[in-house]
């Protein structure tokens, strides 16, 4: 009698284990489904940061080029002035 209610104690056991590895895969299937419709937005994401981070630079790099075509014009006037004596026109 004994053997058999250990016999029963683990069959069930093993019962109570199959339903939650039968949860447990079905919450993974959810979860693997979820994170494949959300990787093509994050994929997006990164795409929109590196376009972000380029125009970033590309704008940098024109008001280097803006202070310098504006120094360099300070420059030609005051050259201008000083050779003549008179502002430029």
């Amino acid at each position: 009698m004994r053997a058999d209610d250990s016999r029963a104690v683990v069959h069930r056991r093993l019962d109570e284990m199959s339903e939650r590895l039968s949860h447990v895969e079905g919450e993974v299937e959810a979860t693997k489904k979820t994170v494949d419709q959300i990787q093509p937005v994050a994929d997006d994401m990164v795409k929109l940061r590196t376009q972000a981070v380029g125009a970033g630079t590309v704008g940098r790099w024109l008001i280097r080029i803006g202070i310098g075509v504006v120094t360099l014009a300070s420059w030609i006037v005051a050259g201008y002035t000083w050779l003549t004596g008179r502002p430029p026109p």
